[in-house]
């Protein structure tokens, strides 16, 4: 048995903090606080696995090296941005930087520190200095310093190297005496995270404890400010509250993270772990033991706190039966917020795990109806690469062809077939989109264009008004003198003239009824139509796709296709009372699985795994594809293939012992045949739910009959209308998200922190100050609705329906709808202090 160094360290490094930020994985710090040499052996790296050669996803070698790409363009793209700029006295408008070769890929040369101190000494500095090598190995003393100032033991603790992308000098002004080194840093991801503003921190303080020991002078470290440049825009940032947050994290959690054997460190597998290089070690590690991160979509807290409580497995959770249980998973639910709202699901995961039976939940969505008439499923593929969208997919269902025995309905797929042609997919998937809403519209317009009349049922029944209305015009005619005597035949003639009377009334409520059965059974001929997605990320690819090319001025009729986008979902302001456009359009197929049914899925229900375990009686369909297009634990098709195609290569593989090879024209075909098979694989689901979740009342949305807003003057100008139609979309999105939240559940939505709930009125009139004090239930105590807040809504718990089908898109927009004026309410003030607490509201209207 081989025995770590005496002299073995942890390893602190700059990465691995900002990694801590982003994924919370006490585990993650433990294990890369090891050097390679040290791991598996006795001491700090016992039970820690040595580093995969290659990553699971091979994707990770392109993301690498576009991050590379995007830096080296970064830099050259300020150069030649600052190049034109007037130098400042003793600093240079250029930067210093170098390209070298690394693994046949391009890379910024890092600089050694004791070169970038000599720069920094010379009397005409550069203004900015790339890839500084912060190595604090030969500097013992400063790497010593550093630590102490936090606590940390340097014979236990040795810095890793550090390579800031960025230093820029700034020439000094009145509140800055000396020339400040401020911290960029690029970043390959579409935004700037808080992860990445914590390693700009880290620097500064590393380049703070460089400078104090160091003898350059009249230089500062800029603590003020830090630059993290993405993909999408530069971000100028404060640093304090990032350099307060890792000085308490390297004083107060560093110390007992290390302390922990590496066994003992906390971890959580989760959605977020697909991209770890040791998510397939911890995920083997997780069914070992049946750890409790297999329950479907558990938090890390929830996780801690179970553990905490003394369930250290899933199959700990599985004998929790609220009906001989209960105070039990009371005092669960009293542990944490996510706990409070979620136990009984995490419960409900656990036993599908024990028994491989789905359960469906006691909750209800008005995110999903039972039915529509013309079901389009859509999906969109992210290439992570280039961030762009390289496929798109329309599957649509209209019924069922009985003469030709199979279901009505069509399937659509477009492939960028050159690196980053987005319009070529994205125009002709919003035209054949488009075509088949106009048609649905234009088929209900023509149902609501026929007037009652033509109904046979409709013409009988006021045929037979004015014939009972004629016979009794024709009887008050003849016998007019007779029927006003007072005499037995006059009595006679008046009981006559009533029954005639009698049967006009009942002729024109025959004919109102027919009238009303026509118009219910012209809006029950209408179609209903809903959008589905599978995941998230198809939304988020799609919407990122239509705003990047908003404002494209080719091709011409791109534009114009955008534009019917608005006629989908105008907003509230342009449309504020047609019922039709106050729906939720679209359903999220894992949020619905997520809140309304539990399956036998661990970790997290991914379409691969959710598709073979939970399809309909008849015609499911299971996600697969060949090896290569698609990777486990992932709702994405392999963007690896994509690269394939773009550079022309092929790709070769394995199957069952025999090898095979792809050209490019080959590739594009599996990615056709995958992006179908994804899509028909979440009709399948969708159709499952239905069948579930249906037939018990839990599917409350209920859809209109489907149509395009159609009033409005588009602008001629091209700009114009593009602004015209991102901000009608930008106002649609966030009321669409208004109207998303008002579909969960009362519980949800306390969670959310949106929602009073269980108000009680302590009195039944308002007071002398025209206001009602309610008491309501404590957990809704911590709502974002602060006094003063108007514009509030006061609905009745038990008609959960009345916020959407009444409510949303009339109260706030249109003076004409006084009716729902009783629902608004003002909050003046809580009273917190009482049990239980109290909010007095007041009447808006």
């Amino acid at each position: 048995m081989q025995r770590s160094s005496p002299t073995a360290k942890f390893r602190l490094t700059a990465s691995a903090i900002a990694s801590h930020f982003k994924h919370r994985c006490d585990r993650l710090f433990r294990w890369n606080a090891v050097a390679t040499a040290h791991r598996g052996k006795p001491g700090i790296g016992w039970n820690v696995p040595r580093r995969a050669r290659e990553h699971s996803r091979p994707g990770i070698a392109l993301l690498m090296a576009a991050g590379d790409e995007f830096e080296i363009g970064r830099v050259q793209a300020l150069e030649a941005e600052i190049s034109a700029l007037s130098p400042a006295p003793g600093i240079e408008q250029r930067i210093h930087y170098a390209i070298q070769p690394d693994r046949g890929r391009q890379r910024v040369a890092p600089l050694p520190l004791p070169d970038a101190l000599a720069l920094l000494r010379q009397p005409s500095v550069p203004r900015f200095i790339a890839q500084i090598e912060i190595d604090l190995g030969p500097h013992p003393a400063i790497a010593a310093q550093f630590l102490q100032m936090f606590g940390l033991d340097p014979d236990a603790i040795e810095l890793g190297v550090s390579r800031p992308d960025l230093l820029e000098v700034l020439p000094p002004d009145e509140s800055h005496p000396h020339r400040r080194l401020r911290v960029w840093d690029f970043k390959g991801s579409q935004v700037a995270r808080h992860e990445h503003f914590i390693q700009v921190a880290f620097y500064t303080m590393l380049l703070e404890a460089v400078l104090s020991c160091s003898d350059v002078t009249g230089y500062a470290v800029d603590t003020e400010h830090g630059v993290v440049e993405s993909r999408a825009e530069r971000t100028t940032f404060d640093l304090a509250p990032y350099r307060l947050a890792l000085a308490d994290f390297l004083r107060n959690r560093v110390p007992a993270l290390l302390a922990l054997p590496a066994a003992d460190a906390h971890f959580h597998v989760h959605e977020g772990c697909v991209l770890c290089e040791y998510m397939d070690e911890c995920r083997s590690r997780a069914d070992a033991a049946d750890d409790l991160s297999r329950i479907p979509y558990i938090t890390s807290e929830s996780k801690r706190h179970l553990l905490a409580a003394g369930y250290r497995s899933r199959r700990d959770l599985v004998p929790l039966d609220p009906a001989t249980r209960q105070e039990e998973i009371e005092r669960l639910r009293s542990l944490s917020h996510d706990l409070s709202t979620n136990v009984a699901r995490y419960i409900a995961a656990a036993q599908a795990l024990d028994d491989g039976e789905p359960r469906v939940l006691e909750k209800h969505t008005f995110q999903m109806p039972w039915y529509e008439d013309v079901r389009v499923v859509l999906c969109a593929e992210q290439d992570a690469v280039t961030g762009t969208c390289f496929a798109l997919g329309i599957k649509t269902y209209e019924g069922w062809d009985a003469a030709a025995n199979r279901p009505l309905g069509q399937e659509h797929v477009f492939i960028a077939q050159e690196k980053g042609d987005e319009v070529s997919i994205l125009l002709p998937f919003l035209q054949t989109l488009n075509r088949l809403l106009e048609r649905v519209h234009q088929e209900n317009a023509s149902i609501r264009a026929q007037a009652p009349e033509s109904d046979p049922q409709v013409s009988a029944a006021e045929a037979q008004v004015a014939a009972a209305q004629a016979e009794l015009d024709a009887f008050r005619a003849r016998h007019e003198a007779d029927l006003r005597r007072r005499t037995p035949q006059g009595d006679a003639l008046r009981a006559q003239r009533e029954a005639l009377r009698q049967r006009v009334e009942a002729a024109k409520r025959a004919a109102k009824d027919a009238r009303t059965n026509f118009f219910k059974a012209q809006r029950r001929a209408q179609k209903r139509l809903h959008f589905y997605l599978y995941d998230t990320l198809d939304a988020l690819v799609l919407k990122s796709l239509i705003e990047r090319h908003l404002f494209d001025t080719e091709p011409p009729e791109l534009l114009a296709e955008l534009g019917n986008l608005v006629r989908l979902f105008p907003p509230e302001s342009v449309l504020p009372d047609a019922d039709t456009f106050r729906t939720i359009p679209a359903t999220v197929v894992v949020q619905m699985l997520r809140a309304l049914v539990a399956l036998p899925v661990p970790y997290g229900y991914d379409l691969r795994s959710v598709s073979e375990i939970y399809q309909p009686e008849s015609g499911g369909f299971q996600f697969r594809t060949p090896y290569g297009f698609s990777w486990e634990h992932s709702n994405q098709i392999a963007f690896e293939r994509i690269h394939d195609v773009w550079n022309g290569t092929e790709f070769r593989y394995q199957q069952r012992g025999t090898a095979r090879v792809l050209t490019p024209s080959d590739i594009l075909q599996e990615i056709d045949k995958a992006v179908r098979a994804k899509l028909r694989a979440t009709d399948s689901v969708v159709r499952r739910l239905k069948a579930d979740l249906g037939p018990k009342g839990q599917l409350l949305l209920r859809k209109e009959p489907f149509q395009l807003y159609t009033a409005g003057d588009p602008l001629q100008v091209q700009m114009f209308e593009a602004l015209r139609i991102f901000t009608a979309l930008e106002v649609s999105l966030a009321e669409l998200e208004v109207k998303r939240v008002h579909t969960l559940p009362v519980s949800d939505r306390v969670a959310s922190f949106v929602c009073i709930h269980g108000l009680r009125a302590e009195t039944d009139t308002l007071g002398a100050d025209g206001t009602i004090w309610f008491r309501f239930d404590p957990a809704a105590s911590d709502t974002k609705f602060e006094p003063g807040d108007f514009n509030l809504v006061l609905t009745p718990a038990d008609e959960p329906a009345i916020l959407l089908s009444d409510i949303d898109g009339e109260l706030f927009n249109s003076s004409s709808r006084w009716r729902y004026a009783p629902y608004k309410v003002k909050l003046v003030a809580y009273d917190l202090h009482s049990s239980p607490p109290r909010v007095q509201l007041a009447p808006d209207n």
